[in-house]
């Protein structure tokens, strides 16, 4: 079965057979296949996703969950009670709140090319930076989206790349912080 066709029933099914194997191993090893997470997942990259608490999920965490009918990998840009709030490092928009009935587990690693890199140590203290980096980023979204609505589109294109300006300043950071001088080789 292909990925790329899969059907709303058969995610459905993938979805519930992702949690069980999470309640009873503890982990699973998932493909990334959208480049959503640009620059720290690429696709055909696979992550290995452990069961966690909701609230033991912190703002930069990369969590999997459940949206309407697809399995998403996305960075946590702020925690609530009730909620959390998670964005595809490679968008402007964040995504609607998370609840504890979406949430399947956190990334703890990423395997790329045969090699394991844990999101653990000074990875962890990155993502977290990344994660306040990010939800500025969404704010700017949100904000724009807003002023779209009650300018009925007026000041688009302005909103639009300053957005966008936002997010590749972050982009670029993350990925200075994840492959320093080796930028030319970090591209898959």
């Amino acid at each position: 079965m292909s990925l790329e066709k899969i059907t709303h029933p058969q995610m459905i099914v993938l979805n519930k057979v992702v949690r069980d194997t999470l309640k009873e191993c503890n982990s699973v090893t998932l493909l990334v296949r959208g480049t959503s997470m640009y620059p720290i997942l690429f696709p055909g990259d696979r992550v290995i996703v452990t069961r966690v608490d909701f609230q033991n999920v912190r703002t930069g965490d990369i969590i999997v969950f459940e949206g309407r009918a697809d399995v998403f990998t996305h960075r946590v840009i702020k925690t609530t009670r009730g909620a959390l709030l998670s964005k595809g490092d490679n968008s402007i928009f964040p995504d609607p709140p998370i609840t504890d009935r979406n949430l399947m587990g956190k990334v703890t690693a990423y395997e790329r090319n045969g090699r394991q890199i844990p999101l653990s140590g000074k990875m962890e203290v990155m993502n977290v930076f990344l994660g306040y980096c990010h939800l500025a980023v969404g704010i700017v979204g949100q904000i724009s989206q807003t002023v779209l609505r009650f300018t009925r589109g007026r000041y688009r294109r302005f909103f639009f790349w300053m957005a966008r300006s936002l997010l590749t300043v972050v982009h670029l950071i993350e990925r200075i912080l994840l492959y320093g001088n080796r930028i030319e080789k970090s591209n898959p």
